[in-house]
């Protein structure tokens, strides 16, 4: 996510209807940025709709061959430019940052989905990473650089 923006680890945490929480949430302005965390391709896009619990949602498949995909959810909009089938470099604005679907407040619901199957705790590749970027924020296709 573009920063200034947090996140705490709240893998596990307790949700309605006896679920855990299967991501980690970021936290930053509504509409902040949304980058790509790797190189890959939208494979499914989710529209908010009454009783859908992920609002406006992307799927992003690695590009390494792995079967790993990346689930953003929550998104107040997508980057007009994308669609299904889209190929995004790591990086590249896919979204903006939001309060669609089942959310009490703006944020990122953000998964990893190694080899395609079962999500796994976000957070430490997030605490590795920096998970919010900072400073310049990332050249986009085409060479230009978002404020």
């Amino acid at each position: 996510m573009a920063g200034p923006c947090w996140f705490s680890d709240d893998w596990g945490d307790p949700r309605g209807s006896g679920r855990t929480h299967q991501g980690t949430d970021l936290f930053a302005a509504p509409r902040s940025y949304v980058y790509a965390v790797v190189d890959g391709t939208l494979i499914r896009r989710a529209w908010d709709q009454p009783g859908q619990r992920s609002g406006n949602a992307w799927w992003l498949l690695s590009a390494d061959g792995s079967g790993t995909y990346y689930y953003y959810g929550h998104l107040a909009d997508f980057a007009a430019e994308l669609s299904v089938g889209s190929r995004v470099e790591a990086g590249e604005i896919i979204g903006f940052m939001g309060n669609t679907g089942d959310s009490a407040f703006p944020h990122l619901h953000f998964e990893i989905h190694p080899n395609g199957g079962g999500a796994v705790n976000p957070y430490p590749v997030l605490r590795r990473s920096g998970g919010c970027k900072t400073g310049e924020q990332y050249r986009q296709p085409g060479g230009w650089v978002p404020d």
